[in-house]
């Protein structure tokens, strides 16, 4: 059987030259690189305008500092207090200081520069070439330092239960308080406090139990063991 004829159905639309086709091509990527050429420009903008606030707000908690220090200023704190750029109020106030002494006031430190210091110093707390004596000074320095405490007493709390000794929680406490050379109180306050957290979020501040041999052991060699938790 011969095939059937076939004819072009008289509204099929008839194709556009090739020209057209490259030109549509050519107007997409013009709009699109223009598109891209405003979002990378807003960008920049949003960027260097975070970047300047966070520059303004940590100049404004230097002051905060300072301020509340006020009652303790002395003519050595002069310099500081001008790199911080304090109001008139405090400029009168300095204008009067007398004694002698240490400076109370750290003079100003620019965002980046704080910044990469603590990222230099938490680098130690995992460096083995660091010393030990570098890893203790950078561990109060470190984010999540407090939770490390926490998790201290709580591993010291276990082992003084498990060997029956009296005043477990206070033994716990004085034990943490002398290995980290703060005072028993601090160490109270420092679980008080995660233990909020924890309240307000199960898996917020929830790090396994510690014991000071395993944080001796990070302080001395940069490796910190963690236990995990089932």
């Amino acid at each position: 059987m011969a095939d059937p004829l076939v004819f072009p159905s008289p509204i099929t639309p008839p194709r556009p030259p090739e020209q057209d086709d490259t030109g549509k091509m050519l107007d997409e990527l013009a709009w699109f690189a223009a598109t891209a050429g405003r979002v990378y420009l807003a960008f920049c903008d949003w960027v260097q305008g975070a970047a300047h606030e966070a520059e303004l707000n940590h100049l404004r908690r230097e002051r905060l500092v300072a301020y509340r220090v006020r009652h303790r200023w002395k003519a050595g704190d002069a310099a500081p207090l001008l790199s911080l750029g304090i109001n008139k109020a405090a400029q009168c106030r300095m204008a009067r200081l007398e004694g002698r002494g240490r400076p109370v006031v750290r003079p100003h430190r620019p965002l980046e520069e704080v910044l990469r210091g603590k990222l230099i110093a938490w680098s130690c707390l995992f460096h083995t070439d660091a010393m030990p004596d570098e890893r203790r000074r950078a561990f109060k320095a470190w984010p999540w330092w407090k939770h490390h405490v926490e998790a201290l007493y709580r591993g010291e709390l276990e082992l003084a239960r498990a060997g029956r000794v009296k005043g477990a929680h206070d033994h716990a406490e004085r034990t943490v308080a002398v290995a980290l050379r703060m005072s028993q109180g601090k160490v109270r306050a420092i679980c008080g406090e995660i233990r909020a957290l924890r309240r307000e979020d199960a898996d917020a501040a929830n790090f396994p139990p510690m014991v000071l041999a395993e944080y001796e052991g990070w302080m001395e060699r940069g490796k910190l063991a963690m236990r995990l938790e089932v």
